[in-house]
């Protein structure tokens, strides 16, 4: 028995109205069929249909016939709501996930900025004391070298324009300066792997040394708005026969498109290999 006529319900609600009503409108019981089963005549379930009103009387009569259809569209109407309650639940939680994600990325990416402006203020602190110390040092010979191709896809060159105090390089080599001046090639263009000078440079010392000037075009790029130059640090050991020369360099890039590098070179420790040998 239909569970609202069996409780003896003297109201029908809205919701079982339109339960009706919809039934009504899916079925595939012709109307007619409806009529003769329930009593009820085809002109008063149109006028259902159109928005009239469902006496009790009538509705009890289809109710009587047609109860186990009617209520199997009460229970698809309630799946149906749930479903899209469910629906709208889901659709609710993902657009929150998208918007703690998003929160996550944009936070993510405004710690990536604070970090990247940390480490330029920091590498800045680094160049100021280079700075001081670099216009305080008293050289002991000082050179200027230019490079190109820093911005470019071809192999970067350098060239060695100037050398000051040469003789007093070559002294703390035990060399001839003629011999020396050879090697630094003044006013000539090299691929910046393969200059003559570097086979006055130590192995160990010269891979140093190229690991710190590589980084010359990505600083050229990061200062080039805030800085007119920006200075490095680094020792080089040069050896000439069986003679030995230690030198910290501190140098100036001035940066453009073809940086030039003037270098303050203090000479730390000279002497024979044979000496460092011994030490050792």
């Amino acid at each position: 028995m239909y569970i609202l006529s069996s409780l003896g319900v003297k109201k029908m609600t809205k919701q079982e109205n339109d339960n009706i009503l919809e039934w009504l409108k899916t079925t595939r019981i012709p109307l007619t069929e409806i009529s003769k089963k329930s009593g009820l005549s085809r002109s008063t379930l149109y006028n259902w249909l159109e928005g009239g009103e469902i006496r009790k009387r009538n509705r009890e009569k289809i109710l009587s016939i047609y109860e186990d259809e009617i209520e199997l569209i009460d229970v698809n109407v309630r799946l149906k709501g749930e479903v899209e309650m469910n629906n709208a639940i889901h659709l609710e939680a993902k657009e929150e996930l998208l918007q703690k994600n998003k929160l996550i990325h944009y936070q993510e990416k405004e710690i990536d900025i604070l970090k990247k402006e940390l480490e330029k203020s920091e590498a800045e602190k680094e160049i100021i004391r280079i700075d001081n110390e670099y216009e305080q040092c008293q050289p002991d010979f000082e050179t200027v070298v230019q490079m190109r191709n820093v911005f470019s896809l071809k192999s970067i060159e350098r060239c060695i324009m100037s050398i000051n105090d040469m003789d007093v390089f070559a002294n703390a080599l035990n060399a001839d300066i003629e011999e020396i001046s050879k090697l630094y090639n003044l006013g000539q263009w090299f691929k910046n792997d393969e200059h003559p000078i570097d086979s006055l440079i130590d192995s160990e010392s010269l891979d140093k040394l190229k690991s710190a000037t590589s980084g010359i075009p990505k600083q050229a790029k990061l200062y080039q708005f805030t800085l007119g130059a920006f200075y490095l640090e680094f020792h080089v050991l040069y050896a000439y026969n069986y003679n030995f020369c230690m030198t910290r360099c501190l140098c100036k890039v001035n940066w453009s498109t073809s940086p030039i590098i003037e270098t303050k070179n203090v000479i730390l420790h000279k002497g024979e290999v044979s000496k460092i040998e011994k030490e050792n």
